[in-house]
């Protein structure tokens, strides 16, 4: 009931069935028979008026050979699955039609009570909440994990993978992918990087295992999900493997305890439950990529499924087709096929002060021009709409100047590099900067207040000296004077300066006389004894 209640708050119409009720209705009475399912997945898509899209077989199926011999397997078996190799999407293909394409986008949750029941609705629930809200940089986050026995099955493994990574980062869903290769041929290489659980526990959207793999474990493999601290940011799982996908077997594996452990883990757990080759599974992921991230962007994942299971089947089929559909009908899902993946219907362009940044770190009166780094996410969806950027520098004076440009088009960060004049003239000193991301307010955000960051300091340190004493036209009777200069920096590093005495503005005269001194910054003093026949000294200083 709450399940349902969950549904119907989230768009859907859902209707709740028992499955025992089923049995009567659908299947002469037969206790446990598949073909309760499949003939009221029949009676509700010929003759409901409102035609169903999902199915969810909410409860653990065992494998139907076991269920037959076994007491044991039989307690455990909620909700029958369908053939051998089991397939939940047989429930609903040759209905409408009589090829193996499912009507209905189909997934399962293998609870084995209320407990595992409540877990999994508490996750589903903080998945969809994290897609109702605008989205977090997480969202964006997608991990590949490349294994294989050897050197040519990994290079196969990774020609898949590239193009997978292709993708996800180039099209709607415009996520940065973080890669992790086998580099052994032992039979399962664990990471163990500081960086990766710490990723994990942050929070990542996708995590794409392809290579061997067990019922237990994968053969490259992170830490197990019992020991993962990620509550309320779970990723799906979508398993390349063999075995990996076996929620039908009487022990609870490693695909269950990653989708049903509470606060922890998975959302979703696409996989086989029995074996499984690498070209065929690797064309499949390319399938179900395209249509995560572009096609079925705005849909649920279990449609997203669906029709990848409808491409292999319809572009192979006749064509060593028994393979490709085999593998098809094998990845199962193992989740709720109304969930989203997608962390926006809009795009997300977000600015902040640790964003900007600039070279070098120190920008002095020296140099002529230093560049501005503004690094722009889009945590929402990827469009090939450019974004304009709006720049305000404020001088110490109080003057502005303002730079207008724009970037192509931003999947999830880029960084805009502006070259400004240092400006000896008014630039020295605490300089400013306005950055208004979208200024012209042209693209329909799901955040309209994280465009922009005001007042991002930068102090541009000149290098300059200025002469102190004597003041300016001052009178000194005596013979001798202690000539003072200070540099603007007080915290200069040492460097040589440079007095000179004229008794000519353009310092070229005869009397001209000069002194270098060596040291770092603060007060510079040149103890001079002038002669009494000059009238009027000018005074220089200079690095």
């Amino acid at each position: 009931m709450n399940y349902r209640d969950f549904r119907a708050q989230t768009g859907f119409n859902p209707l709740l069935v028992d499955i025992d009720e089923l049995y009567d209705q659908f299947a002469y009475g037969i206790y446990k028979h598949p073909l309760a399912i499949k003939n009221f997945c029949r009676f509700s898509i010929t003759a409901f008026n409102n035609k169903p899209d999902y199915l969810l077989l909410l409860g653990k199926a065992v494998y139907p050979e076991e269920v037959r011999v076994s007491p044991t397997a039989d307690q455990l078996c909620l909700v029958p699955t369908y053939g051998n190799p089991p397939s939940d999407y047989m429930f609903s293909n040759k209905i409408v039609d009589t090829t193996f394409v499912p009507r209905l986008a189909t997934g399962r949750i293998a609870a084995q009570n209320i407990t595992d029941v409540t877990n999994y609705l508490e996750k589903a629930q903080a998945h969809e909440a994290a897609r109702q809200n605008c989205p977090d940089d997480w969202l964006k986050h997608v991990l590949h994990f490349i294994g294989g026995n050897n050197g040519f099955e990994q290079q196969s493994i990774k020609a898949f993978m590239d193009q997978n990574e292709a993708a996800i980062r180039d099209t709607s869903m415009g996520c940065t992918v973080t890669n992790y290769y086998k580099i052994s041929t032992d039979p399962i290489e664990y990471i163990q990087a500081i960086e990766l659980q710490a990723r994990i526990d942050s929070g990542v959207s996708i995590m794409t295992f392809f290579g061997h793999a067990a019922g237990s474990t994968f053969d490259i493999a992170t830490d197990i999900p019992q020991n993962w601290h990620n509550a309320g940011r779970y990723p799906v799982v979508f398993a390349q493997s063999c075995n990996v996908g076996d929620i039908y077997s009487p022990s609870r594996l490693l695909n269950e305890d990653f989708v049903l452990l509470p606060q922890k883990g998975s959302v979703g757990f696409l996989a086989k439950p029995r074996l499984g080759n690498i070209q065929e599974l690797g064309e499949y992921s390319v399938q179900l990529y395209r249509n995560v991230a572009y096609r079925d962007y705005d849909k649920p994942v279990g449609m997203a499924i669906k029709h990848a299971l409808d491409s292999m089947i319809q572009t192979y089929y006749g064509n060593n087709g028994m393979v490709y559909k085999s593998t098809a009908l094998g990845m199962l899902w193992h989740g709720d096929p109304g969930l989203r993946l997608a962390p926006s219907l809009q795009p997300d362009y977000a600015v902040s002060q640790p964003s900007i940044t600039f070279q070098p770190t120190e920008v002095t009166s020296e140099l002529a021009d230093f560049k501005m780094n503004i690094a722009i996410s889009n945590f929402g969806k990827a469009t090939k709409d450019s974004v304009s950027v709006h720049v305000v520098r404020k001088f110490p004076d109080n003057s502005t100047s303002v730079m207008d440009t724009l970037i192509p088009y931003i999947p999830y960060r880029d960084t805009l590099q502006l070259t400004m004049n240092v400006d000896v003239n008014k630039g020295t000193g605490l300089n400013y900067f306005d950055v208004f991301v979208d200024y012209a307010g042209a693209i329909t955000e799901c955040n309209e207040f994280n465009n922009r960051v005001l007042n991002v300091p930068l102090q541009i340190i000149s290098t300059d000296i200025t002469p102190v004493y004597p003041f300016k036209y001052a009178i000194v009777p005596d013979p001798s004077v202690i000539l003072k200069a200070t540099t603007d920096n007080i915290y200069a590093a040492q460097k040589t300066y440079r007095f000179e005495l004229d008794t000519t503005d353009a310092f070229n005269s005869p009397f001209l006389r000069f002194k270098t001194f060596t040291q770092t910054g603060g007060i510079v003093k040149y103890h001079y004894l002038y002669m009494r026949q000059w009238q009027s000294l000018l005074l220089a200083c200079k690095p």
